[in-house]
Parts: structure tokens; sequence; C-alpha cells
């Protein structure tokens, strides 16, 4: 069986692919469909890796040693060069949260699990915040990942028991996966996970694999039709100007935009495909895994740079200009220098295991684990009266370590017992009942987890509420804290119940407001400006302040228990800074500082006239 002959066509159909991620990337309004290229490449992945191992099956040749080797060999040299490009710029660029959340993302990378990691984290791929993960794009490469692994299993499988049954397999294993990845989108309980997975993706690959295989086994033929063909490339081009991201995606959208890739692949010596041929389209699909690798974290930093707006608006045209010119003078290093002289290298399979895989995995997860660790290197960031980890996190991570906060001990050793219990609007406050705290010769005890509203039923969130439920009894004073500005007049109920249930253990039970909030990122305007860049934007209050707490108040007064909004004491005008520290970590999350020189603001007449 001979080798598959090269095909510049294909290369001119991921030169398109990736022009149109890269397009939709850098601003959505260019090219609403333009995240359909991952689907192309998906495609057109599959057929060519179908190629390769199908054709060495029946040629009894097939070595997985051999097979993965030229997989690492292929992808992983410009992979580890990006993220150490990116681990690097971090450190220069990235507030330490921020870098602590990209030392994991690199692990997850590490492991081709990126695509589950980001499955998991708040908000999906379109979200407004995601465009700030310098590692998103690597879901992508995971989920090829996984399919590379499984592909050979179920060929040799299908193969050997069911010799002449591997397309119809296939085709039911593809529409199984659009049925899945249609309904999981359509659910607003899995739609945000849903464009991650590798059930829900497998399909676009399926594609491929399946167009390889009747190509080899002569069930089909390439198309002569120029009609057809043309039309396919026409298609190609409407599905990425007319497909847009409020559609339900992944699931039909994704298998019609597969359709057309299918036809062109077949359209070998048409007139489409000579289009697809041009030495331009060409030499770009040549370096597109380089472009497509490096373009992403070089607009993402750009975007945690210049974007420091709440709603997460487009980049400065100069921005776009110059991102465009990082990204393609790194894409060429990466494929001249790194991805394409090593790709050919001729060492033993062991070597090449330790050289491409093992020892950067090693190095890049050991830088990894520091970032996890110190939480993002904070004091890389520290000023002469200030340190970073005080003035860029809501909660001093020394002192509360978890993601989950299931009773974080604050105070005195004391049996009187305060409980915080709520989100991270709890959170921002433990400083604050800290201090309190210790003023009521009490110990507190933190129940509190971002993310968990006050109808959030993810098991994180149900692990906060079970394990406040499980330890309240014997409290003397029970503090509740949530982001009240978000919630309708139908979150009443709840909030009452939530009160009327801490009432039952005590009658001293405390509503905390929630702070001002900022029309803009504090945090991020700081950090632009401490990058040496013209960010003089003024940063604004938020006129929705006090409203929302005035809605919680009635409710609190209502069923007689009292209300505290801290900043009700605070006779100092400047809320944003004290003495250089930022009080706020970003726009409606009190820094540590910011806790602290609140108790200092708050007289305490009130609350110890209630607690008598």
């Amino acid at each position: 069986m001979s080798a598959m002959t090269y095909r510049p066509d294909i290369d001119g159909l991921r030169a398109i692919s990736v022009l149109a991620v890269i397009l939709f990337h850098i601003d959505e309004s260019y090219l609403t469909g333009g995240f359909l290229g991952v689907d192309f490449f998906f495609v057109i992945s599959g057929y060519l890796i179908t190629n390769i191992i199908y054709k060495q099956k029946l040629n009894n040749n097939f070595s997985y040693r051999d097979f993965y080797i030229r997989r690492a060999k292929r992808i992983l040299p410009a992979l580890f060069f990006v993220l150490f490009i990116t681990l690097i710029s971090g450190y220069v660029i990235l507030l330490p949260y921020e870098y602590y959340k990209l030392g994991v993302s690199t692990l997850s990378v590490l492991v081709f699990g990126a695509n589950m990691q980001f499955a998991l984290r708040t908000g999906d791929y379109f979200s407004a915040n995601s465009g700030e993960w310098p590692l998103l794009h690597t879901w992508s490469l995971s989920v090829e990942e996984q399919y590379y692994f499984i592909l050979p299993i179920i060929i040799i499988f299908v193969l050997k028991f069911f010799r002449t049954k591997l397309i119809p397999f296939f085709i039911v294993l593809l529409l199984v996966s659009f049925f899945v990845a249609q309904t999981m989108s359509a659910n607003p309980d899995y739609a945000k996970i849903s464009y991650y997975l590798i059930i829900t993706r497998m399909g676009e690959m399926l594609f491929g694999s399946i167009t390889a295989i009747a190509l080899i086994d002569k069930v089909i033929r390439p198309f002569r039709s120029e009609i057809i063909s043309n039309m396919a490339l026409i298609s190609l081009f409407l599905l990425l100007i007319f497909v847009d991201k409020k559609m339900v995606f992944p699931g039909v959208i994704s298998f019609i935009a597969c359709l057309p890739v299918v036809i062109l692949i077949l359209s070998k010596d048409s007139f489409a495909s000579k289009i697809l041929s041009q030495k331009l389209l060409v030499s770009i699909g040549l370096v597109s895994f380089s472009l497509y690798i490096i373009h992403w974290p070089v607009l993402a930093f750009s975007r945690y740079i210049f974007v420091t707006e709440l709603d997460h608006g487009s980049l400065p045209l100069i921005v776009q200009f110059t991102s465009v010119i990082i990204i393609l003078f790194l894409s060429l290093i990466s494929f001249y220098f790194v991805e394409r002289p090593l790709r050919h290298v001729k060492i033993s399979k062991l070597k090449a295991s330790f050289y491409y895989f093992i020892l950067p995995s090693m190095f890049a997860g050991m830088i990894s684990l520091l970032l996890i660790t110190s939480k993002g290197i904070p004091q890389r960031l520290d000023g002469d009266n200030f340190k970073a980890k005080y003035s860029f996190n809501h909660i001093d991570k020394e002192l509360c370590p978890n993601l989950v906060n299931l009773g974080c001990v604050g105070g005195l050793s004391s049996d009187k017992k305060i409980i915080l219990y709520g989100n991270s609007h709890a959170e921002h406050y433990y400083s604050f009942v800290d201090m309190l705290a210790n003023k009521l010769n009490s110990r507190m005890e933190l129940y509190a987890s971002g993310g968990c509203g006050l109808n959030s039923n993810s098991e994180k969130c149900k692990s906060v509420r079970n394990s406040y439920n499980e330890n309240k009894n014997g409290a003397d004073v029970i503090i509740l804290s949530f982001r009240w500005d978000g919630l309708s007049d139908k979150s009443k109920p709840t909030i009452e119940q939530l009160i009327s249930e801490a009432k039952k253990i005590t009658k001293n039970v405390v509503v905390l407001g929630q702070p001002p909030l900022w029309k803009n990122q504090p945090s991020r305007v700081y950090n632009c400006r401490r990058l040496g860049f013209d960010c003089n934007e003024t940063i604004l209050l938020s006129e929705k302040y006090p409203s929302y707490n005035h809605r919680i108040r009635l409710i609190a007064e209502d069923l007689n228990v009292l209300f505290i909004d801290p900043y009700d004491y605070v006779s100092n005008k400047n809320l944003l800074t004290d003495n250089g520290r930022l009080l706020y970590s970003d726009d409606d999350h009190l820094s540590v500082y910011g806790s602290k020189w609140l108790f200092q603001q708050f007289d305490m007449t009130e609350l110890n006239n209630y607690l008598q």
C-alpha cells in the first residue's frame, strides 16, 4: 500500500481554517463564524491520521510506538516552545491569581486533559473572561490527542472481529457524537461543557476518518464535479460569514460545517482544489500549526493588559496590528527553528521519548507546581509599602489556601463561635470578620467558595452548603454574605429561607452588605500602568450602589435580623487605595488590604447593641 501522496490543496484548507480562527479571535465581528476553523481542522486531522494508521494496519506494519513517536515529533516541539514562552511572559504580565491558574492550565496540557480542565472552569468558550486564558486553545490539541489514542484501538479491534464493518461502525459513532453534541449544547445545564468534550467533538474527526477509509477501500472515488466542489468551497465561506456563537453549537451546525470540508477533500484536481493549492495559501497552511498554537497566547495577553472594561471590549486597532506582527514573527521562529527541524531529527525512539516529551514535561511540570504552590509567585510584584498577595487577592491564601473553604478558622481560640457563610463575597470579608471575632473574643469559621450563588447546585456549592448546615449548630453569631446586586425579586424567598433557618440556630444573625461596585477593574488598570503602557482610564464607581443593598436591608429588617453595610461607616471618600495599596482585588471584591482597612473604619456600636 503506497504512502499518501502530498496534497497542497489540503494545506490550503488548513490555511483557510487557521486564518478564520485568528480573525475571529482578534475580533469576533471580523468573521462571526471563524471559530468553525477548528471544526475544519478536526476533519482534516481525522482524514490525515486515519490514512496513516489504516494503510499501515492493512500492510501489517502499524506500531503504536512508532505512531506516537511521530506524533510527538510533529506536535510537541512547537507546543513546548509556546508553553515556555507563555510561562515566561506570564511571570511579567499576569497578576498572581491568573498566574496561578496558568500553572493549573499547563499541568492539564501536559497530560492532554486541557479540554476537561477548561470545561470545568466557570464560563464557557465564548464567555468574556475566557478570552484572557493564555492556554485555552490547547483544548483542541487535547481532543485530538485523545482521538489519536482511541482511533488505532478502534480500527484494530473492528478489523479483527468485524472486518467489513469498519465504515458502518464509524458512521454509528459519528451520529452518536453529533446527537450527544446537539443534546448537550441545547441544554443550559451542559451547554458550557459540550464545546470541549471528546464525545461531542469526535464526530468531526470521524468525518475525516470515514473519508480516508472509504477512499482507501475504494468505496467512493474522488469527485469530478466542478459544480459540487465549487459549491462546497462557497459553502465553506458562507458558513464562516453567517454562523455565529449565538447558535446552538456544537451539534447540527458543526455537522453541516464538516460536509463541505469532506467534499473538498474528495474534490481532487478540481477547480476548487486548484484555488486551494495557490502558493500563498499552501505556505500559510504549512505554518498553520505554529500560527494556531502561538496566536492565542499573544491575543490573550494583549486583552489582559489593554482591556480593563467589565464588558471585555475589543482590542484597540493599534494593539490588534501589533499583536498580528508578534504572532507572525513568533510563528515563523517556531516553524523554521523549532517545528520543522526537530520533526526530522534522526534519533532512537527511546531518546525521542525522553527529549521530546519526558524532559520538557518534567521541566514545565515543576514550573507549574511552583506557580500552584506559591499561588502565582505574588512576591515578584511586591512594592515598597505593600505585598502583592494582599493587594491582588480577595482572601489571604496562606490562612485559607483552599478553593473551597469548608471551615477556614480565624479569630481567637474560644468557645464562642462566629460562622461566616456565603460565596466569594463572604471570602473577601474574611479579614474583616477575623478582626471582628478578635474584638468579640470569638473564633470564626468560614464556609464559602467563589461562584456559589444562593441557588447554585454544582457539586462544589453543594459541599459548601452541606458543611455550613452540618457545622452551624452551636454558633453564637451567623453572618451571611453573598453578591446581592445580581439577584432578582425571584430570589427573595431563598434569602428569607436562608435567614429564617439561621435564626433557628441563633438569634444573632447578621447580613453583610455588598461593597460598592466599580465600572472597570482597578487591579487591571494598575497592572497596565505597572507594565508601562498608557492606561489612563478613569476608574469610576457604579451608580448601582447602594440600591442593591437596600433591597436586602428591607428583607433583613422584616425578619428582625441586623443588616450591616460596613461602608456606611467610611468617611474617607478614596475607596480605591490606601497609601498606595489597592483596596479592591477586582471590580466587586475587596482585597485583603481592603477588608482590613474597612474594619479600621467600622464603628462596632450598632453591632454590640444588637448582640447584647
